[in-house]
């Protein structure tokens, strides 16, 4: 995991509010459960936050939330201080639904919060590492290639589309296949 904290210079306080956008079975959750007085644990799949739950029996700081997987946050204005999302929305099936969540992000960061979302590269080369790896993977007999799985991307341009008066939006290219967006309100 890329080390955001000091390579961006942005930190989850005790006093935070987090939301982790696909927090899956809570594996991160429960560290930024340790660092923030409140995580809040949202994914698409109400299996993977029930594993969660119990993955995370006793921390008494995290909210689950499950998302319609269309885009929108459940969550009120400027009611987070971060957002997280890491290996997520590379899964999510459209480019369209992709940038509504962005925006989602934006609409639910108060003022002076932050966002660092992982996302896939556009390109030939980031497309061609892709297929090898979904080729490397059918031979080790797990199909990666379901639409499903492989989801969609957003382009940097789209994610810079989010800038605005009170909004700085970065893009960080962490490889030849990821982007980090960094979200700053």
């Amino acid at each position: 995991m890329v080390d955001f904290q000091n390579l961006l210079g942005i930190y989850v306080t005790r006093n935070s509010v987090l939301l982790e956008l696909g927090s899956g079975a809570g594996r991160m959750t429960r560290r930024l459960a340790g660092d923030a007085a409140r995580v809040i644990a949202a994914d698409v799949s109400a299996t993977m936050l029930g594993v969660a739950k119990t993955n995370l029996a006793g921390h008494d700081n995290v909210d689950y939330v499950e998302l319609a997987g269309s885009g929108e946050i459940p969550l009120d204005d400027e009611s987070v201080d971060s957002v997280i999302s890491y290996f997520t929305l590379q899964h999510v099936r459209t480019a369209m639904i992709q940038r509504r969540y962005l925006a989602e992000i934006v609409r639910v960061l108060r003022p002076g919060g932050w966002a660092v979302v992982q996302l896939r590269r556009t390109g030939a080369r980031a497309r061609a590492l892709e297929w090898r790896g979904h080729i490397g993977n059918l031979l080790k007999g797990r199909n990666t290639l379901s639409r499903s799985w492989r989801g969609s991307r957003v382009s940097e341009s789209d994610v810079r589309s989010l800038r605005r008066d009170g909004v700085r939006v970065d893009v960080l290219r962490i490889d030849a296949r990821y982007i980090c967006a960094i979200i700053r309100k």
